[in-house]
């Protein structure tokens, strides 16, 4: 709520006194996209009118996307199997996503590694299964790249553990 109109706000972004060297982005969840450049102004403006913030001219704001599968050719998709075979392991049947896409996800620089996390970057867990294929092994990927213990394997954020214990695969 705006708290000096009092009207409900679709988003909230502001800087507080209790959290320095931060910008609280809250609600953006669903309408984030459409509205990520204009969001990511007022926050770098709000920083600024906090920090000294300085111009990094090494800065490459172009990212290497994940490599999709399914969007190739017959004869580019053997070329990237031959390049790398993790693209011949289909992890999730339904949307054609490989290990390889998985595993681009995982050692990304923004260091990702929940479920959700991968579902959002490669589109597994959205086909017509839901996830109830590819789910368990997106889990043993992320076990075995990032070397954790089934418990620690979060669905989303916070506390969202999967599992209590083994699970067989």
């Amino acid at each position: 709520m705006n708290p000096d109109t009092g009207e409900i706000l679709d988003f909230v972004i502001e800087a507080r006194d209790e959290a320095p060297h931060t910008i609280n982005l809250v609600g953006i969840e669903s309408p984030g996209l459409t509205s990520a450049l204009p969001v990511a102004r007022r926050a770098v403006r709000l920083l600024a009118e906090r920090e000294h913030l300085t111009l990094n001219k090494s800065f490459n704001p172009r990212r290497k996307g994940i490599v999709s599968f399914s969007d190739k050719t017959t004869e580019e998709q053997a070329d990237l199997i031959a390049k790398e075979p993790a693209y011949g392991e289909i992890v999730c049947r339904c949307e054609t996503i490989t290990r390889a896409e998985i595993l681009q996800a995982l050692n990304n620089p923004l260091g990702v590694d929940t479920v959700m996390s991968i579902k959002n970057r490669t589109r597994a867990l959205m086909g017509r299964c839901q996830g109830g294929y590819c789910q368990t092994r997106i889990a043993a990927i992320i076990q075995e790249e990032k070397q954790k213990e089934p418990t620690e394997i979060l669905y989303s954020r916070g506390r969202s553990q999967m599992f209590t214990g083994w699970v067989r695969v």
